[in-house]
């Protein structure tokens, strides 16, 4: 696998995601995440947050948000935005975001 640090971000997730087997690739990062499903490269800004509640499950938050907006037939980069909004509502508040509140956050952003 040739991968190099120096690539562009669509070099560089589309030469791992052919170096693995997936049917998607995403790459979170604090203040962005990568998607590439062997057709479609996005990029999504996260929802960053200097003073967070807490850290520890963000990640997790991210998964979680991304696999839901998978389930119900959302494209790449709209799963990349629910995922980053998870994860930013999670690392502001401290707590995972129903529906309603994750609505609310959106509209405040």
């Amino acid at each position: 696998m040739d991968l190099h640090t120096s690539s562009s971000d669509k070099d560089f997730i589309e030469s791992l995601y052919y170096s693995i087997n997936a049917d998607v690739l995403i790459i979170h990062r604090a203040n962005d995440a990568l998607g590439y499903d062997g057709v479609t490269f996005d990029k999504c800004n996260t929802f960053f947050c200097k003073e967070p509640i807490i850290l520890t499950g963000g990640g997790d938050n991210f998964n979680a948000g991304f696999c839901f907006a998978l389930f119900h037939d959302f494209d790449l980069f709209q799963s990349l935005l629910v995922a980053n909004a998870v994860s930013g509502y999670y690392v502001k508040t401290g707590i995972s975001p129903s529906g309603d509140q994750l609505k609310i956050f959106l509209k405040s952003c």
